[in-house]
């Protein structure tokens, strides 16, 4: 276990040379071969670009990121990809932890396995690229969402983001 928050930097020095010999792999991927979590090569790697998200409200989460409409979500883990376009329709929590989005994307959603979730703004190759990307307490990504609303985007993490910013590598398990 990693405990608090520690330099990312020669992480990042080892993204950057797996990015170079990868240019179009994986965060995943490179977190196989470097040896540690999604998360932390997402961290190590994001810098600016990421904004660390609250969690202490999910099903308003959720309901935020659904406002934005149309958009695309992805579940992976390494058997399967899961990939859908569509909106979070009839989205519905039971309790804090527990809910559903039964529609376009047809989702089960376990909260209190979520530990981490950061938005990120990335130039792709047609143009913006806005994701949420959430994390279980081992740095394991387990869901994300991507829009190209990039306006709906930027409103989205000035209501969200996690204050005071943290510094470093969050801990994982």
């Amino acid at each position: 276990k990693t405990a608090g928050f520690d330099a990312a930097a020669p992480l990042a020095d080892r993204f950057a040379a797996w990015r170079a010999d990868n240019p179009r792999g994986y965060l995943r991927n490179a977190a196989s071969d470097l040896g540690v979590s999604e998360l932390e090569v997402l961290v190590a790697s994001g810098g600016e670009t990421l904004t660390p998200l609250r969690l202490d409200d999910v099903p308003g989460l959720l309901g935020a990121i659904a406002a934005w409409g149309e958009l695309r979500t992805m579940t992976r883990n390494d058997h399967a990809v899961l990939e859908q376009t569509g909106r979070y329709d009839n989205l519905e929590f039971f309790g804090p932890a527990m809910g559903q989005t039964v529609g376009d994307i047809d989702l089960r959603i376990f909260a209190t396995r979520w530990a981490h979730a950061f938005g990120q703004i990335t130039e792709g190759r047609d143009g913006p690229r806005c994701s949420v990307q959430v994390f279980d307490a081992y740095g394991v990504n387990v869901h994300k969402v991507f829009t190209s609303d990039v306006e709906a985007f930027q409103r989205f993490l000035a209501d969200w983001a996690l204050a005071p910013r943290p510094e470093g590598m969050p801990a994982v398990e």
